[in-house]
């Protein structure tokens, strides 16, 4: 994606996220049209988004487009060339139609996104009466009153702003995250020891040993600890020095996943909970990463010279293209290995670029037990009113998680009402 757009704005929608109501008509809301036009002239929508092309044509606005496409509209302008080098006056029967059937522009209350209703205007509730709403037809939707109209909580209002802590992706989100890594250990001269081999174990989920030359004691550990070893003597010059594109065409002939690879030397040093940290971490897959001496709690023993080391996905489009020019790789080091793989704009020298603000790439990572505790606990809190049941299954999760005094006032609340309606029947 990088490639095409120059940011992404990710958002996995496990933090607190709020919608505006689209569906509340502004022309429902306001009597003084006056006034509703000069919200709709202002409106945020059109001045932080963009326009866009539906199957029904082109069109100003996407949520105009969005409606029209809904609501059964009238479709958009003809897609021809320079389609939106439009004079003021051509907008006029777009905005028309379909700003007075929005609410982007109006000062409401947003709903949680969690809730799973819409806040819908009778007159647009008419209309998805009309195109057989599935949504509607189940019920999901609360009819707005103009008495809920608040001209005061202008103050307050800030409908770009949808994402309320600003956590667009949540620490307990792991499908974007690394699944898998792989060590791959570099022993030219064959020295891995059982403690070092065993100690690797835990740091990786598999691990591959390229070997320069044959060692019994060394085959005799990889057969007891079952891993994978390659005897690869041309990877490996005769001063002992390692031919990096042969490492590398090893690798790609040799490994099964298509997750991450961590290429390292054999006398690395890392942090007690490694593999737990790098899988919490947020990583781009077409990105090589490039670490030298201690940067990250990665410390070679060999403290007088640079330590070498890379963690890169397999997936990488750059590696990809490179396949077929392997061969003729033959690079000493490993930094120029990178630079003749990976575009510049694609080489991180330190660390993680990570999304989470809060995560740092080190040995003390923050106990997350609570707010995962208070991420059901909200969940849980959405439901209370559209659906007992799940609100409660979440409540008891969270309280599975870490119990406090606040999730049995929340179980009381849940059940007091529906105690009562008993009691009346």
């Amino acid at each position: 994606m990088e490639d095409t757009f120059s940011c992404e704005f990710i958002n996995d929608h496990m933090s607190d996220v709020v919608h505006q109501p689209i569906l509340v008509a502004s022309d429902e809301v306001y009597e003084d049209k006056n006034k509703m036009w000069e919200l709709i002239e202002n409106c945020w929508v059109q001045n932080k988004w963009s326009a866009t092309i539906t199957p029904k044509g082109a069109f100003f606005c996407e949520v105009a487009a969005a409606l029209d496409m809904l609501l059964d509209g009238p479709g958009g302008w003809a897609v021809e060339s320079d389609w939106w080098k439009k004079d003021v006056e051509e907008y006029t029967k777009q905005k028309e139609w379909a700003c007075k059937k929005c609410g982007a522009a109006i000062p409401l209350r947003c709903r949680n996104a969690d809730d799973g209703r819409d806040d819908i205007s009778s007159g647009n509730l008419s209309l998805l009466h009309n195109v057989k709403s599935p949504k509607v037809k189940k019920g999901k939707f609360v009819l707005f009153n103009e008495q809920d109209h608040d001209e005061n909580y202008n103050n307050e209002w800030k409908p770009h702003k949808y994402i309320m802590n600003d956590d667009r992706i949540s620490e307990m989100n792991k499908s974007i995250k690394p699944r898998f890594l792989e060590g791959v250990f570099i022993c030219g001269d064959g020295s891995v020891t059982l403690s070092r081999l065993s100690t690797a174990l835990k740091y990786f989920d598999n691990i591959l040993i390229i070997l320069g030359s044959k060692d019994d004691n060394i085959l005799r550990l990889c057969k007891e600890k079952n891993v994978k070893y390659i005897l690869k003597a041309d990877s490996f010059t005769e001063n002992n020095e390692v031919n990096w594109g042969s490492v590398l065409k090893v690798i790609l002939d040799n490994v099964t996943h298509n997750d991450w690879i961590m290429i390292v030397e054999h006398d690395l040093i890392l942090p007690k909970d490694f593999l737990k940290q790098f899988k919490d971490c947020i990583l781009n897959p077409g990105f090589v990463y490039l670490y030298k001496g201690s940067l990250l709690n990665i410390i070679s023993l060999k403290r007088n010279r640079t330590f070498n080391s890379i963690v890169f996905n397999l997936k990488a489009k750059s590696l990809s293209k490179i396949k077929r020019k392997m061969e003729n790789i033959n690079e000493k080091d490993l930094v120029s290995l990178v630079e003749n793989i990976w575009p510049k704009n694609k080489i991180e020298e330190p660390g993680y670029k990570l999304i989470s603000e809060n995560l740092n790439f080190n040995s003390n990572l923050p106990d997350i037990t609570l707010e995962k505790s208070k991420y059901y606990l909200r969940i849980g809190h959405n439901y209370r009113k559209t659906n007992k049941l799940k609100a409660l299954q979440y409540y008891l999760k969270s309280m599975s998680i870490q119990f406090s005094y606040e999730q049995v006032k929340l179980l009381i609340a849940l059940f007091i009402p529906f105690y009562y309606r008993l009691k009346k029947m």
